[in-house]
């Protein structure tokens, strides 16, 4: 009789943890997302004056200075090896708070889509404008 309880107290226990292994929650009981997070957060910040090419690291990026135009190069969207490929979804925030144009720049021949129609490799961040830069495919 013991060890029926035993294994089913065991067995009940694997079912819970699988259940809530599906979602992750800060500071919440019941996460209803992937990631449920319940306050603020913290992504990586760099301040930039000349130009630079980002890394899979950055996340917002904030572009000072009032002395020249900064292009940024954004990283190789494409890994050799498709299963490691976790550019799917990154998000780049770029914010110019410089007094120039900011030219964002695929890597490469890379190409950014600005709309429906409009297929480029670089796009012009105005002073004053930011941008959100998510990789999609």
């Amino acid at each position: 009789m013991m060890i029926k309880i035993l294994v089913t107290l065991l067995l009940v226990t694997l079912v819970i943890g699988k259940l809530q292994a599906q979602n992750t929650g800060i500071n919440t009981k019941n996460p209803n997302s992937s990631l449920t997070v319940n306050g603020s957060y913290a992504g990586s910040y760099k301040v930039i004056a000349a130009d630079a090419a980002l890394t899979n690291t950055d996340q917002f990026v904030n572009v000072l200075g009032n002395t020249v135009a900064v292009t940024l190069t954004l990283p190789n969207a494409v890994v050799a090896d498709a299963a490691k490929d976790a550019f799917y979804g990154r998000v780049y925030h770029i914010k110019n708070t410089s007094a120039f144009d900011v030219t964002i720049k695929g890597n490469g021949t890379q190409l950014l889509q600005t709309d429906a129609a409009s297929i480029v490799n670089t796009v012009v961040l105005k002073p004053g404008l930011s941008v959100m830069v998510v990789k999609n495919t």
